[in-house]
């Protein structure tokens, strides 16, 4: 992952991951994650004790169950030093989702968390003694659509309506700025708001509370959905009020660098986006089979 993308170096460390910002109850907010969706996990890397012996008790809130299982990291995907495979604690999400309804127009309503919800995750011996400790506070819980058809903008906002959800805006999935890697900006997307802290550039950075695909980046990772969606660029609420040739357009954001880019909803099948390296705007053509929903 190119170093743009990389946060803070008190945040984000490259090969570890996210680093512990609070051992404080009082601001576990400030700790990875604040998005989550089923099937999303992240690994606890724990020094000083023997995390084999370690025993952790489901922690559920709101229909969310944090799950802890001590594992080896041997995902191809985490792209770890040799030194950094071994076994570590895993935490998994699981909640709320509409697998069984992927194709439906009518979907039926599935259950809405009430956010913000704060996990403390307690790892004891086999006394009962408490050992170690890790507790972040999710705000928001996403929904996934993984169709055998093409979804449109318009298509997926209902579907999200209907489970009672909402369709993202672009700030809950990124936190990219309208400006390109070589720090021209960008003017067909000035209105574009994403998370903060913000990127330095059209692209995601690892920032905690930067929305979905900065926290989590490529999705495919997790296994969440069959098909391969790190290209699809995904429908927000956002509308694009700048000038040619994206007027009226809504915003999307690209799963795979969490980049800026605009579509009409009459052809919405044709994305265009900033592309993140040349700083030049090239087009992203595909025929979109994925969606999110967000909790409202």
């Amino acid at each position: 992952m190119p170093a743009d993308f990389d946060g803070p170096l008190d945040i984000w460390s490259h090969d570890k991951g996210y680093l512990v910002q609070s051992i404080d109850p009082k601001s576990y907010n400030l700790n990875f994650p604040t998005t989550g969706m089923n099937g999303l996990y992240f690994d606890l890397l724990i020094e000083g004790v023997d995390a084999s012996k370690l025993i952790w008790e489901p922690v559920t809130h709101e229909g969310i169950t944090a799950t802890m299982k001590y594992v080896r990291a041997d995902d191809s995907w985490l792209h770890l030093q040799p030194e950094y495979r071994k076994k570590v604690t895993r935490v998994k999400l699981t909640g709320p989702q509409a697998i069984n309804q992927f194709d439906s127009a009518n979907p039926s309503r599935i259950r809405i968390p009430k956010l913000p919800q704060t996990f403390e995750l307690v790892g004891r011996d086999n006394r009962g003694n408490e050992v170690v400790k890790y507790g972040f506070v999710l705000q928001k819980w996403f929904v996934v659509r993984d169709s055998n058809y093409r979804i449109r903008r318009i298509n997926q906002q209902i579907w999200c309506d209907k489970l009672g959800y909402q369709l993202p805006q672009g700030k809950d999935l990124t936190n990219a700025i309208c400006f390109n890697a070589h720090g021209f900006d960008i003017t067909w997307c000035r209105d574009f708001v994403g998370a903060t802290p913000p990127s330095s550039a059209n692209n995601y950075q690892r920032r905690i509370g930067g929305g979905l695909f900065s926290e989590w980046v490529t999705l495919s990772n997790y296994a969440i959905v069959e098909r391969y969606i790190d290209y699809d660029c995904h429908p927000t609420r956002d509308f694009n009020h700048q000038g040619y040739p994206y007027q009226g357009a809504r915003y999307h954001v690209c799963q795979r660098w969490g980049n800026i880019g605009g579509a009409n909803d009459e052809y919405d099948e044709q994305v265009f986006g900033a592309t993140v390296f040349s700083g030049v705007v090239s087009g992203i053509y595909g025929r979109i089979n994925h969606g999110f929903c967000v909790t409202p």
